[in-house]
């Protein structure tokens, strides 16, 4: 896949099989929570259709995330969490799920870029927090809930998740 038409450089995005474990898992517990929600005719249809014709999604995974959450229940086993971000971003010109503000301050004057192949050098990159999949990273890497799992662990506590907005 080539850039969008606002990118202006030549270094492009390709679509290639997914190798990255991080990526995987990230997209294990994002699909895990779609499948769970469907019944189970609709979400058998579902899966076979989408391995009959598949259909690129453009979509921000928090990686990043996914590992900081890892290495934060590994060595804090029974840690609490709070967390506070921007859950929404005004203006953001590149498209996706999830999609960052990229921005670059020149002369005192923010500039927000269409594409993040454009930023290059100072560029700001700023990504709006979805608490929902936060929540559903922070019961997978506190070992509550699996992907793949019908029902989480009924031997141990339940995470609770309480979220507020502004």
């Amino acid at each position: 896949m080539t850039p969008s038409p606002q990118c202006r450089l030549t270094p492009s995005e390709v679509f290639r099989p997914l190798e990255d474990p991080l990526i995987s898992r990230c997209i294990e517990i994002l699909d895990e929570d779609i499948v769970t929600k469907e019944n189970g005719a609709v979400s058998a249809v579902r899966s076979i259709w989408s391995k009959a014709f598949p259909k690129p999604r453009r979509c921000w995974l928090p990686t990043g995330c996914l590992k900081l959450m890892e290495a934060l229940h590994s060595g804090l086993p029974k840690m609490s969490l709070i967390a506070s971000d921007f859950s929404y971003l005004p203006q953001v010109k590149i498209p996706g799920i999830r999609a960052p503000l990229v921005s670059t301050k020149i002369d005192g004057r923010s500039i927000d870029h269409d594409c993040y192949l454009d930023a290059k050098g100072d560029a700001d990159i700023f990504f709006p927090t979805d608490f929902w999949f936060l929540e559903r990273i922070d019961h997978y890497c506190s070992g509550w809930l699996k992907p793949s799992q019908k029902n989480p662990s009924k031997g141990g506590k339940k995470r609770r998740t309480i979220t507020f907005t502004a």
